[in-house]
């Protein structure tokens, strides 16, 4: 971060904003797959409305995630300016 904001509290910052996203999608992915894996039990008792509750859990998840990761990414555009936002998409 530092090469490409050379000042070091917004650097931190966007650093910190990265991080947080990729905690996000870690955990959201975690989720998403202890679920998947709970409906892919061979269950005869499970009922039709248990497994529709399974993946509106999952999909309210997902979409909480997805508004925060929204938000993270509007904080990081408010904490570079268009160069340095540039660069670093570059880089991935």
């Amino acid at each position: 971060m530092d090469l490409v904001i050379s000042d070091r509290a917004r650097a931190k910052k966007v650093q910190r904003l990265y991080a947080e996203i990729e905690e996000l999608m870690l955990v959201v992915k975690r989720a998403t797959a202890g679920e998947l894996v709970k409906l892919g039990h061979d269950n005869p008792m499970r009922t039709d409305a248990e497994t529709r509750a399974a993946v509106t859990k999952v999909r309210d998840a997902d979409v909480a995630a997805f508004r925060r990761y929204i938000g993270l990414q509007m904080e990081l555009r408010r904490s570079m300016n268009a160069e340095e936002f540039a660069k670093l998409d570059a880089i991935k």
